[in-house]
């Protein structure tokens, strides 16, 4: 008979680094995978402790019913979770949530173009769902998921504290048909936002915050922390040139991304960061005018910088003055940079 030796305390499973949360996430992945089966109907889910999560769905769409329950090996078990981007992108038109669901993950129904209400079952301890298919955590104090088709104006009600991570992102409406989010106005009541979450609503005009909100502001339909030193979030269908006020310190992660109507920025001196892809995907930018010194770019990759402006039109340059410092040419971070000479008068 083979014995086996037991591992000494360096030879067990233990992982550091970057190389090695690699490893432990893919060794997750795998073992999730392994586990995972799909219903008759589209939904891919795994069992645990005679639990379900749904983890993703390859149904026909359209009007779509979680089930309360899965049988599994003639065992009818609960489905208390649903997984982060279990739904996304699929072409749902509503979705019925079950009294069972107890765990709704990361951007679950994100970017489902087609979807126009979320509507959850009264007797679920958990969450809610609006009149108008907007779902809510049980209080109604989180805003989770705003339906990508909705459209129109929408006023956040009061008493609403928390707007999710991405709970609007990708409203694009359906071209020819709906036109999309177009604006929304934040009450006092919030007093968190969430990442991206007003990103990639193609059709969104203008964010107006209440005045006497503690957190957060607004200017020209643009949204900002309250004392507008961070631009968050600058609307998707805005379009044109742009000069960012001279009090803001940090534009924020993703805040012009998908701006397609962008053609120029002016980014002042107090600018000392700009956040990962502030400006990707802008395909009508020409140019990004640096006032002053060069900011930290693309806080959080790899890359400092590599994101922040890709994918804008072909001919993109950044322009600078004398006496900037961390600027770069013929080249800065990847992009084509120019110095303009002397920075012209202030009149």
């Amino acid at each position: 008979m083979l014995l086996q030796r037991s591992p000494l305390p360096s030879q067990r499973f233990r992982f550091s680094g970057v190389a090695g949360l690699a490893l432990s996430l893919l060794l997750s992945a795998f073992t999730s995978a392994a586990h995972a089966q799909t219903t008759a109907d589209g939904f891919t889910y795994t069992a645990d402790n005679d639990q379900i999560t749904i983890t993703g769905y390859s149904g026909i769409g359209g009007a779509v019913t979680i089930p309360g329950t899965i049988n599994v090996s003639g065992k009818k078990l609960p489905v208390t979770s649903i997984g982060n981007h279990a739904f996304h992108y699929y072409k749902l038109t509503s979705v019925t949530i079950p009294a069972s669901v107890t765990s709704i993950g990361e951007g679950a129904f994100s970017g489902c173009h087609h979807l126009t209400s979320i509507t959850v079952h009264p007797a679920n301890p958990a969450y809610a769902s609006s009149a108008d298919g907007i779902l809510f955590d049980k209080s109604k104090t989180t805003l989770i998921q705003f339906p990508a088709c909705k459209s129109g104006s929408y006023m956040i009600p009061a008493g609403v504290t928390s707007i999710g991570t991405r709970a609007f992102s990708g409203n694009e409406g359906i071209t020819g048909a709906t036109t999309g989010l177009t604006s929304v106005t934040i009450p006092a009541s919030v007093t968190s936002i969430g990442e991206g979450a007003l990103a990639g609503c193609d059709g969104l005009t203008s964010i107006t915050v209440h005045p006497a909100n503690p957190a957060y502001s607004s200017a020209d339909g643009i949204l900002f922390d309250k004392s507008k030193t961070t631009l968050i979030q600058f609307p998707t269908c805005k379009s044109g040139a742009y000069t960012i006020p001279s009090s803001a310190t940090s534009i924020g992660t993703r805040a012009f991304a998908g701006c397609s109507g962008l053609t120029s920025i002016m980014i002042p001196a107090s600018v000392t960061s700009i956040g990962m892809a502030a400006f990707a995907h802008c395909e009508s930018l020409k140019t990004a005018i640096f006032t002053g010194n060069a900011p930290t770019m693309g806080s959080g990759i790899a890359r400092k910088g590599s994101k922040v402006f890709d994918s804008s039109v072909p001919g993109f340059k950044v322009q600078y003055y004398n006496g900037a410092t961390g600027f770069t040419s013929p080249t800065w971070n990847g992009y084509p940079a120019v110095n303009m000479g002397n920075r012209p008068a202030a009149h």
